[in-house]
């Protein structure tokens, strides 16, 4: 029981239910759970507690979640996957239980404790009314760009979108691959390891890589060529795709410039960062471009 509930919920906390040595952890658990409960209703106010959510625990919790929403089967993978990596983060958002023993709010988070099977600390509060549940949720949803913003970090939308091309890109070989997306603490981590994506993001302004692109595509792109090419040969080439001028036929700054153009509007981002590269491979080794077709595959290995 110890294991469930530290030393941590003030003088009001539960007496002990050791003494029941006879009864299963389980049933120990929904005996705790229901003294919570029951003190909760005798203040006639909730309570709150700071408890280990175990697997135990977690799984008593969704034995009394009747009437609750539909599970968002990847929001609970995408949960597992962090409490899994050892990414998930105490941060003080609670676990409802109604004072009728019902969960309120914490369906996910305890679905996702039992997928990886593993415990995480979290706020309990218990004894609102039932009829609350109603009203949970209605704030908008913090995005990995408002977390960078919190940083101090520009452009924040941008960054966390060429952070997430970037990572698909480091872990599968392509952007934008189906299904694979890094969670939000992956892109807050990705963007402060790798500082160099943030110039990356500043060094252009938006308006002229729009129509190129889109502004996180040329901004990855510059970020993953920038970490095998010299940076002056890297920022020469994609001024000389942003400007166009004085570029003779079949270079590959203006090919890659034009063919873009015309994929405005295309959510084609892979293909759009596979011409980037091919067009730097060809700058680099000196070569003419004048028509290729493009995979929209694995991306090209970089020429440095």
């Amino acid at each position: 029981m110890h294991g469930v509930m530290e030393a941590r919920t003030s003088r009001n906390a539960v007496p002990d239910i050791a003494p029941f040595n006879l009864v299963s952890e389980n049933k120990k658990l929904g005996i705790w759970l229901d003294r919570l409960i029951a003190d909760s209703n005798s203040k006639g106010k909730p309570t709150a507690h700071v408890v280990k959510l175990t697997p135990e625990l977690a799984k008593i919790l969704l034995d009394r979640n009747a009437d609750n929403r539909k599970v968002n089967e990847s929001a609970v993978e995408r949960y597992a996957y962090e409490i899994d990596g050892g990414r998930w983060a105490f941060n003080g958002e609670p676990i409802i239980v109604a004072a009728d023993g019902s969960l309120n709010d914490g369906q996910h988070r305890s679905l996702a404790v039992v997928r990886a099977d593993k415990p995480i600390d979290v706020v309990m509060i218990v004894g609102v009314e039932r009829e609350t549940r109603t009203t949970l949720d209605q704030g908008r949803m913090r995005s990995a760009g408002d977390y960078l913003a919190m940083e101090g970090h520009t452009n924040t939308i941008n960054l966390a979108t060429a952070a997430q091309y970037a990572w698909q890109y480091l872990t599968y070989g392509r952007i934008n691959p189906k299904g694979s997306r890094a969670t939000k603490s992956e892109i807050i981590s990705f963007v402060a390891s790798h500082p160099s994506l943030q110039r990356s993001v500043s060094l252009f302004e938006m308006k002229k890589t729009r129509y190129l692109g889109g502004h996180a595509v040329f901004a990855f792109c510059h970020f993953a060529i920038g970490q095998i090419g010299r940076r002056e040969d890297v920022d020469q080439f994609f001024f000389a795709m942003i400007e166009g001028s004085n570029l003779p036929k079949g270079d590959p700054a203006l090919y890659a410039r034009n063919r873009l153009l015309l994929m405005t509007g295309s959510r084609e981002q892979n293909a759009k960062a596979e011409l980037i590269f091919r067009c730097w491979n060809a700058f680099r080794k000196g070569e003419v471009v004048s028509r290729f077709h493009l995979s929209d595959a694995v991306l090209p290995v970089l020429e440095a």
